[in-house]
């Protein structure tokens, strides 16, 4: 539902009466007329199993930054905040009582300003690397030029994430849009772990319980952007009260990128099986998709963008994928992710509309 947050509110506060708990931050600048160096306190800041709490003074603005879920005693690098969803509230509650622990001030995070945030879900006991490769697969297929494709651009493993950017905030190295980010938890978290350990000063604890809880579980993420928020809400509390709108938006990007969420992918057999056995197509089509099955995945004949394009519609009518399970893969079917998303909601009763 919602992870790592970039949250501001414009407000005037008394320095004076700010806790003794936070550091003060300078910023050093010559005074010429004396050729000096002089220092002048831009900032307060208090951090908190990763979470920065800051204050900047000329902007008067105060800035919540990380995954909020760590406020919690029983807190993990796994889950979001729809996997401790009847702890909601608890959240929120810890954050307002730490802001008005440092500033000594009563605000709500609900009416934060987001300037960016993670929009994500975790899918638990799946193939997350199979999914991950298949996800990367349509994207190749589709030819896309105005997205790049982390993973396919740096020749990465395609079955460890996919990261997609638009052109231009890909050159910029920035998200002003959104980013989409597919990936296998445990992976990530391994790779997380190792960073940790070369970097010096503050380091991320990835423990045993959290690789083990990663185990199997693709994340499906989209981190917005400015732009992209303009179309939801700029407050939080439109994200953190509407689990369905942060589905919503997830769903969106899949359907973009992937395919529509209701097709499930399967291997070549079973989806030769039900093209055989389908009355929704004419004989000849039916006669012409047999044939692009057999011969790109049975003889690995290299088709263009377009005509892939209408076999993918032939295929979509049939609610097969457009990629196809490797067949010396053991499984012969993946449902959809976000068919299994929505079980996942389904028995969050509480949250219903």
């Amino acid at each position: 539902m919602i992870d790592r947050v970039n949250l501001y509110k414009k407000i005037e506060l008394d320095c004076s009466r700010f806790s003794l708990k936070l550091k003060k931050n300078y910023s050093e600048y010559v005074d010429y007329e004396t050729g000096e160096i002089k220092k002048e306190l831009i900032s307060y800041s208090y951090y908190l199993n990763g979470i920065r709490f800051l204050y900047a003074i000329k902007s008067k603005k105060i800035y919540l930054y990380g995954r909020l879920i760590m406020l919690l005693k029983d807190s993990n690098h796994v889950y979001n905040l729809d996997d401790v969803y009847l702890q909601k509230e608890e959240i929120r509650v810890k954050a307002n009582s730490k802001l008005k622990d440092l500033f000594n001030a009563e605000m709500d995070i609900l009416d934060f300003n987001v300037s960016s945030i993670e929009v994500n879900f975790n899918v638990y006991n799946v193939n997350a690397n199979l999914y991950i490769e298949l996800f990367n697969q349509v994207i190749k297929d589709k030819q896309d030029k105005r997205y790049v494709n982390y993973v396919d651009t740096n020749k990465l493993a395609k079955n460890t994430s996919v990261y997609i950017k638009s052109r231009h905030n890909f050159k910029s190295n920035r998200n002003k849009t959104y980013t989409l980010n597919f990936y296998n938890k445990l992976d990530q978290l391994h790779n997380l772990r190792v960073k940790s350990n070369e970097a010096r000063g503050n380091r991320i604890n990835i423990s045993e319980n959290d690789l083990k809880l990663a185990e199997n579980t693709l994340r499906l993420e989209v981190k917005c952007g400015t732009y992209e928020l303009t179309k939801y809400g700029k407050y939080f509390g439109t994200y953190f009260n509407d689990i369905y709108l942060c589905r919503d938006i997830v769903l969106t990007k899949y359907k973009r990128f992937i395919c529509s969420t209701r097709l499930d992918f399967y291997d070549y057999f079973e989806a030769k099986k039900i093209v055989q056995e389908t009355n929704k197509l004419k004989t000849n089509s039916k006669k012409k998709l047999l044939q692009y099955l057999e011969m790109r995945y049975a003889k690995k004949k290299k088709y263009s963008k377009q005509e892939l394009k209408k076999y993918f519609k032939m295929l979509e009518a049939l609610n097969i994928a457009p990629a196809l399970i490797p067949t010396f893969h053991k499984t012969n079917k993946l449902d959809s992710p976000i068919k299994l998303l929505d079980n996942k909601l389904f028995d969050l009763k509480d949250v219903h509309r």
